[in-house]
């Protein structure tokens, strides 16, 4: 009696024996391992996690990867020259699917990093991450952080996430030109008074800076060191000596971190110059 249907399917109510079952799963394996989808141990490995998490996930779903990683063995022999344990699989574009020319490896500190700069908001024709915006129009960072989520729900513009629920009061009562310009007034003073709050714990006079001074002389002066127009404070020429406006010049942030006392006015220069090198190839 023929045990099988004219689909080679075990008939309604064919009982298998266990000799002939065993048999049948263990030729099941061998027929399957031939097969070239056949993964065996590359399933244990991490980027099989990594490839399930853009093909199957709704997450990485929406996301979407290139044809060419349909197949988990395509993407493993595309990936594995540049994967490193430890490190986190990312794509360069966030725009863009998954695929061969989109994809990098993070360490935790540099997605963390990654996920700052990459809040991005565009203010007055200008796009520049949260964290440029909040340095360079002096912000409170907590207050535009809370407000940039609550304003991803209720799509708020660049301007209320800024400055939050008072910015369109303040354009309604006031010439906005004039509000821009009473931030920067602002902005000054907090750095004269912060220069001279440090200058008094060195035992050193108090400065001669002027809010119209500063403004003019040091934040409408490029950084004398490497030509940066963005984040720029005062630099002692003489680190003996108070911030006088004989003893400042224009300086960006990181270019003042780096000389602090390590190196001195002059020799700054030429370091300034590599500075301004390296920003230009990134």
């Amino acid at each position: 009696m023929n045990k099988r249907d004219n689909k080679g399917q075990f008939k309604k109510g064919h009982i298998e024996d266990l000799l002939t079952r065993e048999k049948r799963l263990k030729s099941l394996k061998v027929a399957a391992k031939k097969k070239e989808s056949y993964l065996g141990e590359l399933k244990k490995h991490p980027l099989y996690n990594i490839w399930r998490s853009f093909k199957f996930t709704k997450k990485g779903k929406l996301a979407g990867n290139n044809k060419e990683w349909d197949i988990f063995k395509d993407f493993y022999n595309d990936i594995i020259p540049s994967f490193e344990e430890g490190k986190r699989f990312n794509r360069i574009d966030v725009t863009k699917p998954h695929g061969n020319d989109n994809f990098i490896f993070l360490t935790d500190s540099e997605v963390a990093l990654r996920q700052k700069t990459e809040k991005q908001l565009t203010y007055k024709g200008e796009t520049k991450s949260m964290d440029e915006w909040i340095i360079e129009l002096d912000l409170n960072e907590e207050g535009v952080r809370q407000r940039y989520y609550q304003g991803k729900k209720h799509n708020h513009t660049a301007e209320r996430i800024l400055f939050g629920i008072l910015y369109n009061k303040a354009k309604k009562r006031t010439d906005f030109k004039q509000l821009e310009v009473q931030k920067v007034r602002d902005k000054a003073s907090k750095m004269i008074a912060s220069y001279n709050n440090k200058d008094k714990k060195r035992g050193l006079e108090k400065s001669d800076l002027s809010i119209d001074w500063f403004i003019e002389h040091i934040f409408k002066v490029g950084c004398v060191y490497c030509g940066d127009t963005k984040y720029i404070g005062a630099d002692r020429i003489d680190n003996s000596k108070n911030h006088d406006m004989s003893n400042v010049v224009s300086c960006f942030y990181d270019c003042n971190i780096a000389r602090a006392n390590n190196f001195t006015h002059k020799e700054m220069f030429h370091i300034g110059k590599a500075i301004k090198e390296i920003k230009e190839k990134r």
